[in-house]
């Protein structure tokens, strides 16, 4: 996840609509492209995780990309960028 936040400026809700819109043949490349170098048991867990961010919605990768912003990584997005007051 940490790498797609930059590719949509930080925006959860560009990120979520890209997971929406994956096509299977995407998924397929994500998850072997992942997991190859930690063999069956790696390619299914990036599956589910795949999976499981794929069916959260806006706010919940808000705070994912909250959480990984406080981590230390680079999500495209600065902190209070958005609170112009």
């Amino acid at each position: 996840m940490a790498g797609i936040f930059p590719e949509y400026k930080g925006s959860a809700a560009e990120t979520s609509k890209y997971l929406k819109n994956l096509q299977p043949s995407e998924i397929e490349y994500f998850m072997n492209s992942i997991g190859k170098g930690y063999g069956k048991n790696g390619t299914s867990y990036i599956r589910n995780r795949l999976e499981a961010d794929i069916n959260k919605n806006e706010f919940q990768l808000a705070g994912d990309r909250d959480k990984l912003r406080r981590e230390g990584y680079n999500i495209g997005r600065d902190r209070g960028k958005n609170l112009n007051f």
